[in-house]
Formats: C-alpha cells, structure tokens, sequence
C-alpha cells in the first residue's frame, strides 16, 4: 500500500490506499505539519501505519473521508493549542510539542526496556540501569519529554534525531507512529459516535470509553500473527505510560470529565491478550518501566520486592499510584 505525497509548503497531501468491499479504494486525506523537516521519516511512518492498521471493509478513515466527516490531520506548532491530540469540525489536531513529548518518549522507553531486557538476557538485570551510551541517551530523552511536557515547545536537535538511519531511529519511529495511530484512532472514534463537547461531564467520561473501545478494536484487527500483535501492543503500552508521565502532578490523575488516568490505563492495558509468554513479558517491562518512572518522579515509595512476572509488578506499581492518588 502505498501513499502519494506532494509537499507544497510545508504540507503533505495524502492519497491513502485502503482496502474496502474487497477492492483498492483511494481516498484524499491531507497532512499538514508544521514539524522540522528531521521528522519527515517518522511521519511518512505514521501515514503508513493508518493504511497499514485502519483498513479492510471497515475502515473508519475510509468511511469518514467519504461521508464529508474527516478531511485533514494537521500537526501544528500553534502556542495557543492544547497539549492533548483533539479533533473538531473534521480536522484531527496534533500539536507538534506533543509530537515531541511523545517521540522522546518512546524513545526513552525503547532505549530503557532494550536495556533491561538485554541484562534480562545476561540474568544480571539486578534492578537498576547500569552507565551505558544506551542508557545516558534514554535520560536525554527523558529530560526532552518533561521539557515539552512542562511547557518547552522545542527539539533538541542534538539527540538522535528521527531521520537518523540507526537501527534504534527505525524502531523507534515505528513505534511512536503506531502509538499515534491510536491516537488517531481514538479521536476519529469521536467523530464516528457522534460525540460532541456539549455533553455533561459523566457523559463525556463514557465517550472516552466508547472511543478507547473503538480504537482498540481496530488497533487489534486482523492480528492473529503474534508478532504483529506483539509490536501493535508494545506500542500501546508506550503511548499509555506516556499518557500517565504527560501530568506533572499526582492530583492530576483524578479526571472530571475524563476516566482517571490510571483506571484508563488499567483497562486499556487488560484489553491485551497476548497468550505468548515472551511477548507478554516484554509488554509488561514497557508498562512496569513506565509506571516505575512515573514513581520515581513523584516520590511514590515502593518497596524492593522480587515478583514471579512482569504483570505482577506491574500490578505493584498500578496499586500503589491509585493509593497515592486516593491519599
């Protein structure tokens, strides 16, 4: 499948290839992004991704492109935006500071789980991250995504950039695309239901789910490959600890209008059924590393205990942070 690109100012009009009814069906979907051009690669992976998750009979971009429903993702570097991806009036706005936030921080996560699971490997994992290249440039990144979630709207230019041809870029901008591809998702499952920012809060909060819900059927279909599964979940693992590491304040777990953060991710996560013993540890790490970090940083204490699985300690941590939040 492939996409048509013409760049013209800055911005990306895309032909999207999808397939629907059993034929090759091509749809005018237009990119516009402000992003440097260092990001090209990372958002031609992402372009990629839709019409590689989000096709078949029942493509929702398909069916929203053709209904006059859907017309534009637009990546843009607005100072008055929101932090958070959203969508209105047809246009699904991701601003670019969150496009940053979210592509150093799966990079933090690839370059901190490869490390575990390498030490893993060598049975010296022992708890702690040990001095490697590896390891300075995933606090590098770590650092980048709490600038830009406190406010930074710039890129670093002297990390590894996304147009980098090193195995941990290409593996990196596959991950943050199909991390954005549920997000993506997500906010065109709003447009599907029919959900509007004039509900009450309570309703508001179950949009929120019905849209998870959406998104995640999709995000999951046609995957009975383990590894496609395996890599389609990791990356949802990524873009939910990012979810959790965007608040820079405990209190802002508890959502009005929102599930609470941790419960969204408790229930996105249990969506997950891997039945692969290696591909479930490795989808826990990303997750228990996520939720690890989000403890540190907000001085959560967690005792040093030994757990038979990843998913056990991921539990640890996910108990911890909704007694934390409760107190």
């Amino acid at each position: 499948q492939i996409a048509r690109q013409a760049r013209v100012a800055g911005e990306a009009y895309v032909s999207l290839t999808l397939r629907a009814g059993g034929k090759m069906d091509q749809i005018d979907l237009k990119i516009s992004s402000d992003l440097p051009e260092i990001f090209k690669p990372a958002i031609d992976t992402f372009i990629e991704s839709i019409q590689a998750i989000d096709r078949y009979q029942d493509s929702l971009t398909l069916k929203l492109v053709k209904g006059g429903l859907l017309s534009e993702i637009r990546i843009s570097n607005n100072p008055t935006d929101k932090f958070y991806p959203h969508v209105k009036n047809g246009v699904v706005f991701v601003p670019s500071r969150f496009v940053f936030f979210l592509y150093s921080y799966s990079f933090y996560i690839y370059l901190t789980t490869e490390h575990v699971m390498i030490r893993e490997l060598e049975k010296t994992w022992d708890g702690y991250l040990r001095d490697s290249q590896e390891v300075r440039w995933s606090f590098e990144f770590f650092e980048q995504y709490k600038r830009n979630r406190d406010g930074d709207t710039n890129w670093n230019n002297n990390l590894i950039n996304p147009s980098t041809n090193c195995i941990a870029s290409r593996d990196v901008n596959v991950l943050f695309s199909m991390a954005l591809v549920f997000i993506y998702l997500h906010e065109i499952s709003h447009i599907y239901l029919s959900h509007n920012g004039e509900m009450q809060d309570e309703a508001k909060i179950e949009a929120e789910k019905d849209a998870d819900q959406n998104a995640l059927k999709i995000f999951f279909a046609e995957t009975d490959e383990i590894n496609t599964k395996k890599y389609r979940s990791i990356a949802l693992g990524s873009v939910q600890g990012a979810s959790i590491n965007s608040i820079s304040t405990i209190s802002r777990l508890i959502s009005r209008d929102h599930p609470d953060i941790d419960v969204r991710l408790s229930h996105i996560i249990d969506y997950v059924q891997l039945n692969d013993d290696k591909s479930e540890y490795y989808f826990m790490t990303v997750v228990g590393i996520s939720l690890s970090t989000f403890c540190r940083e907000h001085s959560i204490k967690i005792e040093q205990k030994i757990f038979d699985t990843a998913k056990e300690c991921y539990e640890y941590y996910l108990g911890e942070i909704s007694k934390a939040k409760e107190s």
